[in-house]
């Protein structure tokens, strides 16, 4: 079923349907007609955007010009009657470019892959949001369909058949290995203490008395025993020394 959404191009030169499937443009040239598709699993983007439309407003532009030249002409050879008509149709045109470049031209974008299309919306603008909600839901079932119809077509992942897991049985002791360096173990260092030397005999012991008062004068180095006597001077030797 094709469904007419309107025309596009600069001219107007191209129509837009709407199939199940795709959209279809036909365009017109000077002797044949182009017909090309855009399917909606390779549309990438819809958009909706308003332009004034240049080419729209070049046509009663250029007439609005020419007609108030001739009637300016007609004013100079003083021809009223001519003026005049003329006048009311350079009038006519200027009115509507003033309104075309006041309203704004809706158009709806479609971007393919490698093609786009664009459709115009200058005198019926209400059908807009009509035609703009018809392609997105379009677009938005075909690509559902194709991506479970995809999914459903997908071949399952192959799982690897490892077979049953090997059974340790409980008794077996697990016996560490050790490294060659490891085996080799050097005997531990035992840290050698000292013998305390023996404590001397009692009867090679010196017997120490006790010291002597020793004068302040003296150094401290010099200690006397209670015990030791001085030797005895005699006073004719103290008196001949003297």
């Amino acid at each position: 079923m094709k469904t007419f959404l309107g025309k596009g191009g600069q001219i107007g030169s191209m129509r837009v349907f709407l199939t199940d499937d795709c959209f279809e443009i036909e365009e017109e040239s000077y002797v044949d007609l182009v017909r090309r598709r855009i399917f909606f699993d390779d549309i990438l983007m819809v958009t909706h955007s308003r332009r004034v439309g240049w080419y729209r407003l070049a046509m009663p532009a250029i007439m609005c010009g020419v007609l108030a030249l001739v009637s300016l002409g007609f004013v100079v050879d003083s021809v009223m009657f001519g003026a005049i008509l003329f006048g009311i149709g350079a009038l006519a045109f200027g009115t509507v470019f003033l309104k075309r470049l006041m309203s704004h031209v809706d158009v709806i974008t479609v971007f393919g892959r490698r093609k786009r299309c664009e459709i115009a919306y200058a005198s019926k603008p209400e059908q807009v949001k009509e035609h703009y909600e018809l392609i997105v839901n379009a677009i938005q079932k075909k690509v559902a369909e194709t991506t479970a119809r995809i999914e459903r077509e997908r071949p399952p992942v192959p799982v690897p058949d490892l077979g049953p897991l090997p059974e340790i049985p409980a008794t077996t002791e697990v016996v560490p290995t050790l490294d060659p360096v490891q085996t080799t173990v050097a005997e531990p260092v035992v840290d050698v203490i000292p013998e305390t030397p023996p404590a001397p005999d009692a009867a090679h012991a010196p017997v120490v008395s006790d010291a002597v008062d020793i004068p302040p004068f003296m150094p401290d180095s010099i200690t006397r025993s209670k015990t030791e006597t001085l030797p005895s001077t005699s006073a004719p030797d103290l008196v001949s020394d003297m």
